[in-house]
């Protein structure tokens, strides 16, 4: 099932056309300062809705999905979405509205439509708080972190459920887009973007961008003192003494200067990339450590990276060490031992044992080998001569 998550604009009604009457419409509503935004979102009646019901007419009259792609960016790239993936059914969206009374109609017309359109499993449209452009310091201090903190909340629902994420940041403020991008880096989720209303898809697989953590887990609490007085900002004295610098040094001169930004004078909150670091520092605490076995560390060294094998098994590693995933059917018994296995894709298989102290020990990599009685090429009798010997890192 994908999981398709799109920033949202206002190009469901219609280009800057004075003769065109959507848009027309679409401008007197504006003039109108509608009141009501969780209205507008969820109310059975709310402003706006002979807009609402106009818009939708015109994308429920759309011939074919030619006709329905030129009609709204977001659209367009969900339409490419569907045919990459082969899957245009019973699968869920999620559209992020801006903090306004436009943004939060064209984000319900896009969901109820992908209801209807594509028998979805679920859609649904999700406020943003504060995001607009008018005010930029309060953008950034307030409705980037909002949005950083509702794309993460989306991310983590969609895997529980072991759905495949998608971000789409077609639609929507411009300025969002970087960020997004780096969140579906960092989250090994697909972003996927279209321009306007061309028809090719510019797809970013999971590339292999990180951060280096280690260190910035170093500042933690420098993080943390700034996202507590995000609205007010941190002094540039305390912060300075959160990062070790002495009086006098400039902010620049920290390596990890770019996680901080002015935000007034001699006062600082975090900046967009900060908070994106520090919303996964989070996420990551929450998971136990895995640690491998030298056994499990030199079957993982020997894999050719970039090969099934080595994805499969990256992959497991990666979620082993989040507890509700350590579940049926990913979880299972295993004749001959007393050690869990565990699986995902494939036939990459891997033995481990939940240790006392509260880490994920893993004792052996493996793999089925046998339909007929489910054989493995290796099972762990005892935990003989299985010690920790390399933290795994999230890859």
């Amino acid at each position: 099932m994908l999981s398709i998550i799109s920033a949202v604009g206002t190009s469901v009604f219609g280009k800057s056309d004075n003769s065109n009457p959507l848009y027309t419409g679409f401008q007197e509503f504006k003039k109108s300062n509608p009141q009501g935004i969780e209205k507008i979102l969820q109310g059975k009646a709310f402003p706006g809705q002979d807009l609402y019901e106009q818009t939708l007419a015109i994308l429920r009259a759309a011939s074919d999905t030619s006709a329905l792609r030129k009609l709204s960016a977001e659209l367009n790239a969900i339409e490419g979405i569907h045919a990459t993936h082969k899957n245009a059914t019973n699968n869920k969206y999620c559209f992020l509205a801006s903090d306004t009374a436009d943004g939060a109609l064209a984000a319900r017309i896009l969901a109820d439509f992908c209801y209807e359109r594509y028998g979805a499993f679920e859609s649904k449209a999700v406020k943003v708080d504060r995001l607009q452009v008018k005010d930029p310091d309060d953008f950034r201090a307030t409705a980037l972190p909002y949005l950083i903190q509702v794309v993460y909340e989306q991310i983590d629902k969609a895997k529980a459920d072991d759905d495949t994420v998608i971000i789409n940041p077609t639609g929507g403020f411009k300025a969002t887009i970087p960020y997004l991008t780096l969140i579906g880096m960092l989250q090994k989720v697909e972003v996927s973007y279209i321009y306007e209303f061309s028809e090719s898809l510019i797809t970013l697989a999971g590339l292999p961008v990180t951060l280096d953590f280690k260190r910035i887990a170093t500042i933690a609490d420098a993080l943390e003192k700034c996202k507590a007085a995000q609205n007010d900002g941190v002094a540039l004295s305390v912060l300075s003494g959160y990062l070790g610098l002495e009086s006098g040094e400039p902010i620049t001169s920290h390596p990890l200067w770019s996680l901080f930004e002015p935000f007034g004078d001699d006062v600082y909150v975090l900046s967009g990339l900060g908070e994106i670091a520090l919303t996964e520092l989070r996420s990551r605490a929450k998971k136990q450590k895995v640690w491998l076995s030298k056994q499990a560390a030199e079957s993982y060294d020997r894999l050719k990276p970039g090969s099934v094998a080595w994805a499969n098994y990256t992959e497991i590693l990666n979620r082993i060490g989040d507890s509700a995933k350590r579940v049926p059917p990913y979880r299972h018994a295993y004749r001959g031992t007393s050690f869990p296995a565990f699986k995902y894709k494939g036939n990459e298989r891997l033995f481990y044992y939940e240790h006392p102290e509260g880490y994920v020990l893993i004792l052996a990599l493996t793999k089925h080998i046998s339909d007929s009685d489910y054989g493995y090429e290796f099972v762990p009798k005892s935990l003989d001569g299985y010690t920790p010997y390399r933290e795994w890192e999230q890859a």
